[in-house]
């Protein structure tokens, strides 16, 4: 339904950066990542500086394992805006998963220092102890991101990131009690 509508949406609105990547959203979120990885594309040709399609690419590639290409899209991201915690969880994800572990201590640091003066949410600590396999790390800083009622957690039933967590019981329980 909600692809469905997003399309529509861009049908009326076929400019709007926002519902173009919405629509990517939608579709990664869908785990149609082919689909998904045309439509950032699409948003990046209406505007190449525009940081989430480039945050969003990024996800979409390494959820496809094309490491390589999401960790250049995330820097690409980062170079834009270098304030942008969400680009530095999902790089920090993505050396994660691609077993660059030192890079992806490095950027969990990094959100753990930016946190010392400026909001970053657990919900990003969370996703990056995920893909280095830390589950318990991970549901510590999931549980702080309820109990702070953390704006990351509208997208634990959907994040590809959190896969690996969703067999285990604290993942049905956190879910349950959002």
């Amino acid at each position: 339904e909600s692809i469905t509508g997003m399309r529509r949406a861009l049908e009326l609105e076929p400019l709007s950066l926002m519902i173009n990547v919405e629509l990517g959203d939608m579709l990664l979120f869908a785990r149609q990542y082919d689909q998904a990885i045309e439509q950032y594309r699409k948003t990046l040709d209406l505007d190449s500086s525009f940081v989430r399609a480039h945050v969003q690419l990024g996800q979409v590639y390494g959820q496809k394992g094309q490491y390589e290409e999401a960790i250049s899209e995330l820097k690409k991201a980062i170079s834009l805006n270098s304030e942008d915690n969400y680009a530095i969880q999902l790089l920090g994800y993505m050396y994660a998963i691609s077993r660059r572990t030192s890079e992806a201590y490095k950027a969990l640091e990094e959100l753990k220092e930016r946190a010392k003066r400026t909001h970053v949410l657990p919900y990003d600590i969370a996703v990056i102890y995920v893909g280095l396999g830390e589950k318990d790390r991970a549901f510590e800083w999931l549980e702080k991101s309820f109990a702070e009622r953390d704006e990351g957690l509208l997208y634990l039933r959907v994040d590809p990131a959190l896969d690996s967590l969703r067999s285990d019981p604290r993942f049905a329980d956190l879910l349950r009690r959002v």
